[in-house]
């Protein structure tokens, strides 16, 4: 299924040519006998009339930025694929056995990206061993690790026997290399996907069965990674010293000076009035742009403070529908994929995107799943 195969371009950055062709494709087949006009009834929703909002006043304060033409450039790259791939997922959502399908094939692409990252462990041991020591090299792995697990966990609870065990180690996995990359944003977006299935998703034996791994699986991490990877990040606990003075203080300085349009959209933007600005801040621990390191703060530079109360607005927004859409799902295969999109949006953009800069094109993947799921109507219960 070509929306399968977009989900997991957006993670491959090796494969620029699979996410292209998975999105025009989806598009030209939409076209085809109307399929397109199945979701423009869902272009209604107010989570889409939230985002869109949001989208507007970022185009807006792009065309009067300084630099209207790079951070167009920015914004188009970003957000092209939000009014592409819209249609034809809508279409795939609004068919029963589309749904189940696009839940296990998302689920399937946590597989593949195991596989990938598991590969690359392997060449760098092959090759050189010393690499392995160079977490950074892994780190990227995390966001589709993080973005996928809740989707193994969805098929997990909906499978039995051994086919539900597999899910379970193909969780673990996942949760493990998440751990491996050193990222403690990570940790945090895995922890919170966790928090919500256990109190949205899990009966007692299932949860007892995901502790219990996930504890065997902290105490191995713990004695048997090296101290740099694992230990002294959880001894030296969550500082963010870095962040108030070198990237989050900066931005907010920054949006301070031109609180309702901001500078225009974009990292380029961002790292350029970073750096022409950190010879006169002596404050600032940074003294080379690494961007905002929060997606809320993105949106603030780019577009004022109105932006970033739009993505405010827009986050709590996608939360309530995400809980909406859980009591309104008649089937429980749909419940719990409205429930693996939720979670997955707490985790990569609630948890994670408040202190790291992530990517948004993955948004609209789980921003339709809820959509969808929370516009049935009262007939379809």
């Amino acid at each position: 299924m070509l929306v399968s195969l977009y989900i997991l371009g957006l993670f491959l950055p090796d494969l620029p040519k699979l996410e292209n062709f998975a999105l025009y494709g989806a598009v030209l087949i939409c076209l085809f006998g109307g399929r397109w006009r199945t979701g423009l009834h869902e272009l209604a929703h107010p989570l889409i009339l939230i985002l869109l909002a949001l989208l507007g006043w970022l185009f807006l304060t792009a065309t009067l930025s300084d630099d209207p033409a790079q951070s167009l450039t920015e914004y188009r790259r970003s957000f092209k694929d939000y009014f592409l791939i819209f249609l034809p997922l809508m279409f795939v959502l609004t068919d029963e056995a589309g749904r189940r399908l696009l839940a296990r094939l998302i689920a399937f692409a946590g597989v593949i990206i195991v596989f990938a990252n598991g590969m690359q462990y392997v060449h760098e041991w092959l090759t050189d061993p010393s690499r392995l020591l160079n977490i950074k090299a892994h780190r990227g792995w995390g966001h589709p690790l993080v973005f996928l697990l809740p989707f193994a966990l969805m098929q997990m609870r909906l499978s039995t026997g051994r086919v539900s065990h597999l899910w379970l180690l193909l969780a673990l996995v996942e949760g493990a290399m998440i751990i491996a990359t050193g990222a403690r944003g990570a940790w945090l977006a895995m922890l919170a996907v966790i928090l919500v299935w256990a109190v949205a998703g899990f009966n007692r034996k299932q949860l007892l069965k995901l502790a219990a791994g996930g504890l065997v699986l902290l105490l191995i991490a713990y004695f048997a990674l090296p101290s740099f990877l694992l230990r002294d990040r959880i001894e030296q606990g969550f500082d963010t010293s870095m962040r108030t003075t070198g990237t989050w203080g900066p931005a907010i300085e920054m949006m301070d000076e031109r609180p309702t349009l901001g500078f225009g959209f974009g990292k380029e933007i961002f790292n350029r009035e970073f750096n022409s600005r950190v010879p006169e801040r002596e404050a600032w621990s940074i003294k080379h742009s690494k961007g905002p390191h929060s997606i809320y703060l993105e949106a603030g530079f780019a577009g004022g403070y109105p932006a970033l109360a739009g993505i405010i607005l827009l986050f709590g927004a996608i939360a309530t529908y995400g809980y909406l859409g859980m009591r309104r799902s008649r089937l429980l295969e749909d419940r719990f994929f409205v429930l693996a999109a939720t979670s997955s949006f707490v985790g990569f953009y609630l948890t994670r995107g408040a202190m790291e800069t992530i990517r948004w094109s993955p948004l609209i993947i789980l921003l339709g799943i809820i959509v969808q799921a929370s516009r049935r109507s009262p007939a379809d219960k």
